[in-house]
């Protein structure tokens, strides 16, 4: 063995009378894994990863626009206006991009920009990137031609969001 080529033996033990020092394993036939064995059990965990993600899955809805039993995630600020928005005000508004709501028909109808933060929401009018644009906490609304009616069940909607 390598430890015995080494001197590091036990005291007393001769080299090949089967002694192994503390700290060291002898190899063992219950270690060693053939091939096929090893592939069943790669594909048992794949398919055990397979099944927790569809199952992790299963029921979830990224669209917004149709909440699950308790509501929109009270985080998503968009889907909690855009749930106000329909729902209680009664206004006809859908999703537009990753981040924004238009109500009513474009070009028209107001549309709402929602950012990360008010710093962010604040330096897009700073930019010029928000003219004509109303800041309500991290959002942005875009009036067009909006009714002064719809823009104040709009702020209702994104302050409640906030």
């Amino acid at each position: 063995m390598l430890w015995e080529l080494r001197g590091l033996g036990r005291e007393g033990a001769a080299p090949g009378d089967g002694a192994t020092p503390r700290g060291f394993r002898k190899p063992s036939s219950l270690n060693h894994y053939s091939g096929p064995a090893m592939e069943l059990r790669n594909a048992m965990r794949a398919a055990c990863c397979a099944l927790a993600l569809a199952a992790a899955g299963c029921g979830a809805s990224n669209d917004p626009t149709k909440p699950g039993d308790d509501g929109p995630d009270p985080n998503d600020k968009r889907a909690v206006a855009l749930q106000c928005i329909t729902g209680e005000e009664g206004l006809e508004a859908q999703i537009s991009g990753e981040k924004s709501i238009q109500v009513g028909t474009p070009p028209g109808g107001p549309r709402v920009e929602f950012f990360l933060s008010t710093g962010e929401a604040e330096s897009q009018q700073f930019k010029g990137a928000a003219q004509e644009a109303e800041q309500v906490g991290t959002a942005l609304v875009f009036v067009n031609q909006g009714s002064d009616e719809d823009l104040e069940s709009l702020e209702k909607c994104l302050q409640d969001a906030q």
